[in-house]
């Protein structure tokens, strides 16, 4: 989960991703254009016109953070723009702008959030390639920690940590994580379904398959496919 332009549709009925520091962001900070809470699972490519709607964004928050002389209404704009340039996948000058807006607002638990997702994005690619990422990784690790340590009760950093634990195959972390996520939030799908998933893989596939059925009942439908599948492997 990361912060977007474009609200979240994963296909999970009466369900709206929701941060109130990012909330408070919007009504606080009046951005460009307004910041939501996505998944980038499965999110579809952007379209034509969604792709110059955040150009054009970046080219005006870029005007803005130039001709902006205080130090706080800067820090919102490179806020913004790495936003925009994590909706582009231009995940390196998105970290450099987080980096730069961290400075500013050293306690910002969503700029700890949205760095450490596009840091893990950036670490994904460059694995892909060969690259050593440990390091980086533990950047990211690092990142969510503190975040936490500000927003104890955001349970989107508790199942981003937990993937990041799932991706290592440290089974017993991340269902630490998951479950702390759905304490939060008894309503979120994807933390239902991760959870079911890291259950599985460590042995415990009972509670995994009811962990899928909560899933499909709050609409990741998905969920059930995953469960016949791996009731045919018990």
């Amino acid at each position: 989960f990361q912060l977007s332009y474009f609200t979240y549709a994963n296909g999970v009925r009466d369900y709206q991703a929701y941060d109130a520091a990012v909330d408070r962001f919007n009504n606080t900070q009046a951005p460009l254009r307004k910041l939501y809470v996505t998944c980038n699972q499965n999110r579809e490519k952007l379209t034509d016109t969604q792709s110059r709607q955040i150009f054009q964004l970046i080219d005006a928050l870029t005007e803005g953070i130039n001709e902006e002389t205080d130090r706080m209404a800067r820090a919102a704009l490179l806020l913004q723009r790495a936003v925009a340039y994590a909706e582009a996948q231009n995940y390196a000058d998105a970290i450099a702008d987080l980096d730069d807006y961290l400075s500013i607002d050293t306690l910002s638990a969503i700029g700890r959030w949205e760095r450490a997702v596009c840091q893990a994005m950036l670490n994904s690619y460059d694995a892909s390639r060969g690259q050593n990422v440990s390091m980086k990784s533990a950047q990211v690790e690092g990142d969510i920690a503190e975040a936490i340590k500000v927003a104890p009760k955001n349970a989107y950093l508790f199942y981003n940590r937990g993937n990041l634990y799932a991706a290592a195959k440290n089974y017993s972390r991340a269902i630490d994580d998951y479950s702390r996520a759905i304490e939060i939030d008894p309503n979120f799908a994807e933390a239902y379904l991760n959870r079911g998933l890291a259950r599985c893989y460590s042995g415990k596939t009972t509670d995994g398959l009811h962990d899928f059925s909560k899933a499909g009942e709050l609409g990741l439908y998905n969920a059930y496919a995953i469960s016949k599948q791996l009731s045919r492997k018990k």
